[in-house]
This record gives structure tokens, C-alpha cells and sequence, in this order.
């Protein structure tokens, strides 16, 4: 059987509602020396049908089905089940553009150095509406500085060398919903990264993503996934190096964190949680989270703290109709930073009239 240059891996779960799209944005690529490795993640929707016929229709797609294993497993099977040096990531709700695995095949063709490549993106809506242009670093250099603060790749839009990959140890089952970013994290200590300034992929935002539903548990697992490399790069062991099963934040305290580390931990998985506004969350664990996060303000910029933290959670409570505490926190606000409060709530005045 002939190797293809690229494998395409792609993990399916009840992905029914796009996954046609999603298929037939690859059966249009403009470079067709590929083949298709779809895990059938124990999906209970119509998607082993809509696998099956394009299966039928394209001698290139392997379909694999399993009982449900989440996606972290799903992608280790389809990295081992690849046959091309190259893999190219595609999650069941995206499209790709028509020159996507042409031009990053050209682009790894001419910089062996780089072991993952991706692009930017454009955002759209459930129903395929356009929302904005995500750009990323392009570069080596701005990569490395940029994955310090957060990952700086469109997991979806990636292609990258399997060697390397699996050379780097693949998926983490720790580092569940941020997997992709400890990845690279590991990846970028043994090669370079880069991404190409265009937009090669259509990224489907909407309210049953992976990065919307699991937005908490995704900012702890990015937040650990940072200290890992930073206790890697200095020569200490990476503490979640035999860890089996996804983290719960009962993990920091394996961490030994300094009060500003834990500072850092809290306003992070606050504004990832606040921001953007209107999701589900626990509200015992922001309460619970709000208050450890005021009691190491002092660690904090104030302004910041004020803008992405304060104000949002004060709007929130008081959506709820919690008047009292929405008082409480607009007047801790006031008391720590009263000119970015008072400019936080004036801008959230204007847009509210705009609306």
C-alpha cells in the first residue's frame, strides 16, 4: 500500500450537524495525496452514516470505531493509525480552505526545523456566519515568546511531523482540554513552531465546543501545563510526568505554589470564566474563587484585576438579580482602583446603550 504524504486525523464524536461540511471542505483540497483517519469516538448520533457513505464515495478515508474514550484518546489512536510523516489536525465542525494542505505541505517541505505549523483562522458561528479573523505569531522567535504566555496555535489548523509527535510523547491525559497546548509546549523544546499569516481554517464557535463548555477545567490545565515547562526548562522534573487521568484543581497543591504563582492560577481561570459573558458556570466555585483571588490581590495589578475580574463579576451577579453582591464587589472595585472601575463601568455603560 502506498504511503500518503499527508494523514488526516479526526476525532468524531455525535458530530452529526457538521461533519458533512467538515468532509466536504477536504474533498476539496487543491493537494489530494492524503488519507483520512476518523475515530468514531462511540458516537450515538448519525455520524457513523455519514462516515460510512463518504467512506464508500473515497477510497482515502480509514474509518475506526470504538466506545467512547474522549478526545485525548481518540487523537493518540489516530497519531499511531496515521501512515504519512504528516499530520494534519481538522475537528468534526471545521472547514478547511481549499489551498490549506498545500501551502503548509510547501511551507514544511522548505523548514524541516519546524515540527508544528498552523495558520490563522476565521471565526464562524453555528450557522457558518463569519465573526472575526484570529491571527497568530508567525515566526520561530515571536512562537516561543508567544507559547510562554498561552497557545499560540489553532489546534484544528495544525499540520505537524508525526516523528516528532510521538518522539515528544504525544496527548496527555492530564492536561485534559488544554492537551493540544502542553503538546506544543513539549514539542517547541525540541524543534521550532510557526504558523502561516493566512487563514487556512474556518473555526465553528458555538455553544457545544470543547473551549466553551470546559472553559475552567481548559484555563487549569493551561495554567499547569506552563509550570511543567517551566520546571522542565530548569531542569526539574515535570510533575505530572505519570499522571493517568485529567486534573482537578486539587492538583496545585502539589505545585508548591508561591502566593503571586497562585494569584497568576486565580486570575486566569477568572477571566477565562467571566469572559466571554453568559456561560454556565459553578457559582460556588467563582464565588469561592473570586474571594482566594481578592485575598491575594495585593500579588495582582490592580487595574487588571479591576477590568477582568471585578467589574465582570459585578455585571454577573447583578444579571442574577444578586443586587447585594453585585454591590459588595463594585465597591471593593471602586476601593482598589477607582479610575479603571470608573472606566470599566462607563464602557460597559456605552455598549449597553449601543446594543
Amino acid at each position: 500500500m502506498r504511503t500518503p504524504s499527508i494523514s488526516v486525523v479526526m476525532a468524531v464524536y455525535n458530530g452529526e450537524r457538521w461533519l458533512a461540511e467538515t468532509l466536504a471542505s477536504l474533498a476539496g483540497q487543491t493537494f489530494d495525496d492524503f488519507e483520512i483517519v476518523a475515530i468514531d469516538d462511540g458516537s450515538t448520533d448519525g455520524s457513523a452514516a455519514i462516515l460510512a457513505e463518504a467512506s464508500a464515495r473515497d477510497t482515502r478515508y480509514r474509518i475506526i470505531t470504538q466506545s467512547n474514550h474522549g478526545l485525548v484518546a481518540s487523537l493518540n489512536r489516530g497519531l499511531a493509525e496515521a501512515r504519512a510523516p504528516l499530520v494534519a489536525r481538522i475537528d468534526a465542525d471545521d472547514i478547511a480552505e481549499p489551498e490549506r494542505f498545500a501551502r503548509q505541505l510547501a511551507f514544511l517541505g522548505a523548514h524541516p526545523e519546524v515540527a508544528a505549523l498552523g495558520s490563522a483562522i476565521r471565526i464562524i458561528d453555528a450557522d457558518g456566519r463569519f465573526l472575526r479573523l484570529q491571527s497568530y505569531p508567525c515566526g520561530p522567535e515571536a512562537m516561543a515568546k508567544a507559547m510562554l504566555r498561552g497557545c499560540a496555535l489553532a489546534h484544528p489548523a495544525v499540520m505537524m511531523r508525526r516523528d516528532a509527535v510521538l518522539a515528544a510523547g504525544g496527548y496527555r491525559e492530564a492536561f485534559r482540554h488544554a492537551e493540544d497546548y502542553d503538546l506544543w509546549l513539549r514539542l517547541g523544546e525540541r524543534h521550532e513552531l510557526d504558523n502561516l499569516p493566512e487563514p487556512l481554517l474556518r473555526y465553528r464557535q458555538h455553544g457545544g465546543s470543547v473551549s466553551f463548555q470546559y472553559r475552567q477545567q481548559q484555563a487549569l490545565a493551561t495554567y499547569v501545563a506552563r509550570r511543567c515547562a517551566q520546571s522542565r526548562r530548569a531542569g526539574r522534573p515535570d510533575q505530572l510526568s505519570g499522571l493517568k487521568r485529567a486534573m482537578d484543581q486539587s492538583i496545585l497543591q502539589t505545585l508548591d505554589l508561591t502566593p503571586a504563582d497562585e494569584a497568576a492560577f486565580r486570575f486566569e481561570v477568572l477571566k477565562a470564566a467571566l469572559w466571554p459573558a453568559g456561560q454556565d458556570n459553578d457559582e460556588g466555585w467563582l464565588e469561592e474563587n473570586m474571594e482566594r483571588a481578592w485575598a491575594l490581590r495585593a500579588n495582582l495589578q490592580s487595574g487588571r484585576f479591576v477590568r477582568r475580574c471585578l467589574i465582570p463579576y459585578a455585571r454577573h451577579r447583578r444579571k442574577q438579580d444578586r443586587h447585594d453582591l453585585a454591590l459588595r464587589w463594585a465597591r471593593r472595585a471602586f476601593g482598589l482602583a477607582p479610575f479603571s472601575t470608573f472606566w470599566s463601568l462607563l464602557i460597559a455603560i456605552v455598549r449597553n446603550t449601543k446594543a
